[in-house]
């Protein structure tokens, strides 16, 4: 049973894994095995409370195993226990110091934690790059003479599907000037899928890494004479730093999926912008800052959406405020923030959705809720969309949005996709300016769209703008329907202009990339 439930979970077929596995559960309880493939298995589900079930069953059957503290502090994080994750995956890296991907999942939870400084998170970034940097081949690799042929652009990242990474990045793949450049996308993609097919379309070469080594694909990538190799994964799930460590290209960028220094040297750049990182942030770095003028990113909506709807106070008389973060996100610190907000908003509700939220999150989400202020009878938790045969699936939780009148972001790691999408059904997104790139993504949007004024420096500001637009009407209701239209005129929205920025900097550092500390917009 184990293997076929394998073959099932190798083929995205996860509820029949976890009905085979169950079914060897109860045959073999103490099978660390199946244990573990239940565990993977719901969690791919999306079943947070079995999946860490299951893994702590696995921890107890096999307490020295760092694959199995490594896979609980994932799913710790996931539940929106980033203190107890980070645990779990030290107690992992004390059993095997060289296990590089049980580090890069710690490196990412420390951006959740309000508690660890930038410093601290920082100086763990370049521990991290003294265990892992390599020699390479001892080749120094020079930019190529493109004065009589186009710029070989490497593209890196386990998120060419479907997800958040792709709506950055779709703009951008689509607009490269294909006369000046050819794209080369390392697809660390087990399972592709139309967004897959989308991007392999539009570039040069379409290259799947799963089955390659560092070193095997450090060597491809030599051989196909990429110019800038570009990560966009950071220290996120998947990753391929080991490569870039190896430094197989001449120019290397770090670019969009992770808001933070990767820690590694031979990584020459990280696109921000002024927002993300203001002048002042270099000495949190590795790589050298360029700012792209104008906001990191362009957005790309989805291709199904609903039409935008009366901000929902009109009906409710109340005012109903809504988050549709990733719980990773979660902390007692947001959750005291937010019921300082409903105090301050009298009879108002707070609606969180997503649709991992099943009855044992509910119940926790409830506790938690109930432990810093915010009364059961003011709060809603969704897992499941209303019906609404006008929308793809996937796509119904747009609707709940119009469920809500004000957005509250969660932080240190505030909403990037989530605001984005918020805003384009016409909601205000109210964030907190933090003190680390990843708290500072949500304002960097709304600066993009001229909406700073929802951006907080403190916490009391947070509720004070929260108080102030609840009471605003009249803004509420233009704001539902003019920020489609802010978003598809501003540069967020502008896919080709925002290219051609960014092209700009490619050409650039080809010119630059001797220069030392080349750090400005220009």
């Amino acid at each position: 049973m184990n293997k076929a439930g394998l073959t099932l979970i190798q083929s995205g077929k996860y509820l029949k894994a976890i009905e085979i596995l169950q079914q060897a559960i109860q045959l073999s309880a103490q099978d660390p095995q199946t244990n573990s493939y239940l565990a993977y298995a719901c969690e791919q589900a999306g079943d947070y409370e079995n999946a860490e079930k299951y893994t702590r069953i696995t921890v107890d059957l096999r307490p020295q195993s760092p694959e199995a503290h490594n896979n609980l502090g994932n799913v710790l994080k996931l539940r929106g226990k980033a203190k107890e994750a980070i645990q779990c995956f030290r107690q992992a890296l004390a059993i095997q110091p060289d296990f590089t991907g049980v580090y890069s999942n710690l490196l990412l939870c420390l951006n959740y934690v309000p508690e660890v400084s930038l410093a601290e998170i920082f100086e763990e970034h370049t521990r991290w790059a003294s265990t892992i940097t390599q020699p390479g081949n001892g080749e120094k690799i020079s930019p190529t003479d493109n004065e009589h042929r186009k710029i070989r652009l490497g593209y890196v990242s386990p998120d060419f599907r479907n997800h958040p990474v792709t709506n950055f990045f779709l703009p951008v793949i689509t607009h490269h000037n294909k006369q000046k450049f050819e794209v080369y996308c390392y697809a660390e993609v087990a399972n592709s899928d139309r967004f897959s097919q989308e991007i392999a379309e539009r570039c040069h070469s379409w290259v799947n890494t799963c089955a390659l080594s560092d070193h095997e694909l450090a060597e491809k990538i030599r051989s196909d004479k990429i110019d800038i190799l570009l990560d966009l994964a950071g220290h996120t799930r998947g990753n391929r730093l080991g490569v870039f460590a190896m430094k197989p290209a001449a120019v290397q960028v770090t670019y969009l999926g992770y808001p933070n220094t990767t820690g590694l040297k031979s990584i020459d750049y990280r696109i921000t912008d002024e927002v993300l990182d203001p002048v002042g942030s270099e000495q949190f770095y590795t790589e050298q800052l360029y700012r792209l003028p104008g906001g990191i990113s362009c957005y790309r909506p989805p291709l199904f959406y609903p039409e935008l709807e009366t901000p929902p106070f009109n009906k409710n008389g109340y005012i109903t405020f809504g988050s549709f973060n990733n719980p990773a996100k979660f902390n007692a610190r947001t959750f005291a923030l937010w019921a300082k907000v409903l105090d301050a908003v009298p009879n108002s509700r707070l609606l969180l959705y997503r649709n991992v939220f099943r009855a044992a999150e509910k119940a926790s989400l409830t506790r938690l809720c109930a432990e810093h202020g915010i009364a059961k009878q003011r709060l809603t938790i969704m897992d499941q969309p209303p019906a609404d045969d006008s929308l793809p699936p996937a796509r119904r939780y747009l609707r709940v949005m119009s469920m809500v009148d004000i957005c509250l972001d969660t932080f240190p790691w505030s909403g990037h996709t989530t605001a984005c999408e918020a805003l384009w059904m016409g909601v205000p997104v109210i964030t907190l300016y933090g003190d680390r790139p990843s708290s500072r993504l949500c304002s960097s949007v709304l600066k993009q769209l001229d909406l700073s004024q929802l951006s907080a420096a403190t916490e009391n500001d947070y509720v004070k703008i929260a108080e102030k637009l609840a009471g605003q009407a009249e803004t509420l209701n233009e704001l539902r329907h003019n920020l489609r239209h802010k978003m598809q005129t501003s540069i967020i929205g502008n896919e080709k202009a925002f290219t051609r920025s960014l092209e700009t900097f490619y050409c650039s550092i080809l010119k630059k990339q001797a220069l030392p500390n080349v750090r400005s917009d220009s």
